[in-house]
């Protein structure tokens, strides 16, 4: 069953205001929360013992690193658990024993639904979060009801309302349901680890649980560890995919607009690889390029030359490099780039008659780490 903690005190109650893709898992910032929650050297591995939906209700697990641009231009940093019918509603489970601490909701205007995520820990280290939670359980609802709201906003087309709790949940318990929802075709699961820090080019970039994003299968029993792989289309460790593909000193990685900020991701840039065959590598654009329609653009790498180089292979040596998209059709384009240094990377769209595409036109753009 639920159980409710109460804490020592209010300032117990208060830490950083997240959103999905803004939450901090930094002890420093969150330290009277989780003096209240156990180290990983008292829970010990398995952290996570449950799915967190019945197999029959999700066919595919997709691994980090994700590409859907505008909205995720860059790795994705969470999972996704394909749900079998969106517009069944199934129950959501608690992947292992945890401790909640917030929940927000938003309310979706122009559809007339409100979803949920659920921000909780398996241990003092490791912090998780589901994503397009449709409905909370009785008891879990019931808590969120009586808590004050700690944040609440309104965006164009949704309301955001944040609220603090501290429940104890066990494994396998119902906490809420997923589908039913216009659109929400799957339930998100984030796993971030404060003991696991990846060193992007630019770290002061991301938010802080960016760079502790890890695979939940990695924290799983063995058999639902095996489970999750079986419904993978990955193969290529890590089986659970990764958001750690800069490298600095090369054209692989994640770009910005100047001035702009990293989120929302609509106006970046990312030169790395597909998340289910790392060995394609992906030019993921958002909105930043009006010439290059958003979407991700792949390619068959070229060992030697100027043309269709895999980004790691491409350094600040003074060099253009082409990767020409469709040619011979009227919607051919060629991307032309430039490593100016280590964090400038000069890009430009030009046309198959603009060969041989080792100088720019005069309309290229920049985008820094």
């Amino acid at each position: 069953m639920a159980k409710q903690i109460l804490l020592k005190n209010i300032k117990q109650a208060l830490f950083i205001l997240f959103l999905f893709a803004s939450v901090s898992c930094d002890p420093d910032i969150e330290e009277d929360i989780l003096d209240n929650i156990p180290p990983f050297s008292e829970v010990g591995m398995p952290l996570f013992t449950a799915l967190p939906l019945d197999q029959e209700n999700f066919t595919r697990f997709i691994p980090l690193g994700n590409l859907n641009p505008p909205g995720h231009t860059l790795p994705t940093d969470h999972h996704y658990f394909v749900l079998t019918d969106y517009l069944n509603i199934v129950p959501v489970y608690a992947p292992g024993k945890i401790w909640i601490t917030e929940i927000r909701s938003s309310y979706h205007h122009s559809e007339d639904f409100t979803d949920y995520d659920i921000t909780f820990y398996a241990c003092r280290e490791v912090m998780a979060i589901y994503g397009h939670i449709s409905s909370l359980s009785t008891e879990l609802s019931n808590y969120y009801a009586d808590a004050p709201a700690e944040y609440s906003d309104t965006y164009d087309t949704f309301t955001i309302t944040s609220k603090r709790l501290f429940v104890e949940i066990d494994s396998g318990e119902i906490i809420g349901t997923a589908g039913g929802n216009p659109g929400q075709h799957c339930l998100d699961f984030g796993v971030y680890d404060s003991r696991v820090c990846y060193s992007f080019a630019n770290p002061s970039r991301y938010h802080q649980h960016y760079k502790h994003a890890v695979p939940c299968l990695d924290y799983y029993e063995e058999t639902l560890q095996n489970t999750l792989e079986s419904m993978c289309e990955r193969s290529i460790e890590p089986i659970g995919g990764t958001v750690a593909l800069d490298i600095p000193g090369s054209a692989q990685g994640n770009w910005f607009t100047p001035g702009e900020p990293t989120y929302p991701e609509d106006m970046n840039l990312a030169l790395v690889h597909d998340n289910i065959d790392p060995a394609i590598p992906v030019f993921s654009v958002g909105t930043s390029i009006s010439a290059l329609p958003c979407g991700c653009y792949s390619f068959s790498v070229s060992g030697s030359g100027f043309a269709n180089r895999d980004s790691c292979n491409i350094s600040a040596d003074g060099n253009l490099y082409n990767f020409p998209f469709n040619l011979g059709t009227p919607d051919s384009f060629i991307i032309v780039i430039q490593l100016v240094n280590a964090n400038t990377l000069r890009i430009e769209i030009q046309a198959e008659s603009d060969a041989p595409w080792d100088t720019f036109l005069g309309i290229q753009q920049d985008f820094v780490r």
